[in-house]
């Protein structure tokens, strides 16, 4: 017994380790690729769009990826609590789409700039949500991380190859996002298949849907102070009064103004922008 559960852990961790060597390796390949077919207005736009669009995402994923695996893992052999556990986080991710749709929209409507590309916004938005919302949670904490690496894998491996045919101009850029979605609800479709025909989704109630909202809440909150920016992390190159080098540097802190008072009417906002980390000039440093 014990020989079989360490094989199993064994094979389990090779299987992550395998589906984060995919996730990382593939924009090694897609992400140079597009900035040198798509240039680099073009690219530019793009890569705001899908940053934009990933806080979409974390809002759908909640905190279910650490939360949900562990209440199923510890419900395994409860069959009916698994049935009911997956019908309230369903309707969970309902709702949280929903309310990603409606900022992806305020956002489309308040902002010139995602206006002026609101369409690819609007696909890479749809990746997001579509991507967030599969139930790998429920197949990790039933330990079915094979079947969450093939159809990962599946999805990552023909976004790939279908960008790299059909994307050969700056106009193309809409089929980025385009391709993108189609695997990402053909995956959510297969995930929810697998599940469905196993431990079917009946007696959703979104009264428990907002309980189990509540009860994630405090771990999704250090989720977001993990992936959010902090303002002060970013300073103006024009701003300093004795500009030698873009950035700041640990040795002259009062050189460094956050954009939001560089872009105020008493000082001249400057058109670059250099991210800092740690204080450091990393121009200086080669980081």
């Amino acid at each position: 017994m014990a020989r079989s559960s360490q094989r199993r852990l064994t094979h389990n961790i090779g299987v992550l380790y395998g589906l984060q060597a995919v996730r990382y390796v593939t924009p090694l390949v897609l992400v140079p690729y597009l900035a040198s077919t798509l240039g680099v207005a073009t690219w530019g736009v793009l890569s705001l769009a899908q940053g934009l669009a990933l806080y979409l995402g974390t809002l759908v994923e909640y905190s279910f990826p650490a939360m949900g695996t562990r209440t199923v893992a510890a419900l395994r052999e409860d069959r009916a609590r698994l049935q009911q556990v997956l019908a309230d986080v369903t309707a969970a991710k309902g709702l949280l789409g929903t309310v990603s749709l409606g900022l992806a929209l305020a956002l489309a409507l308040g902002v010139p700039e995602v206006r002026a590309a609101a369409g690819l916004f609007g696909g890479c938005a749809a990746v997001a949500v579509l991507q967030a919302a599969a139930p790998y949670w429920f197949l990790n904490g039933l330990e079915r991380m094979r079947l969450v690496a093939g159809i990962t894998t599946a999805e990552r491996a023909l976004g790939l190859g279908l960008i790299l045919v059909l994307v050969r101009e700056p106009a193309d850029v809409w089929k980025v996002p385009a391709v993108q979605a189609v695997l990402a609800a053909g995956a959510l479709a297969a995930g929810y298949g697998i599940v469905g025909r196993a431990y079917p989704i009946r007696g959703m109630s979104w009264r428990r849907a907002a309980g189990v909202l509540r009860q994630g809440w405090p771990l999704f909150t250090s989720v977001l102070a993990v992936r959010g920016m902090r303002p002060r992390a970013w300073c103006c190159s024009g701003c300093s009064p004795r500009r030698r080098r873009p950035g700041c540097m640990r040795r002259r802190r009062k050189s460094c103004v956050p954009v939001r008072a560089c872009c105020s009417p008493s000082r001249r906002p400057s058109i670059r922008v250099w991210p800092t980390s740690c204080g450091r000039d990393w121009r200086r440093d080669g980081r």
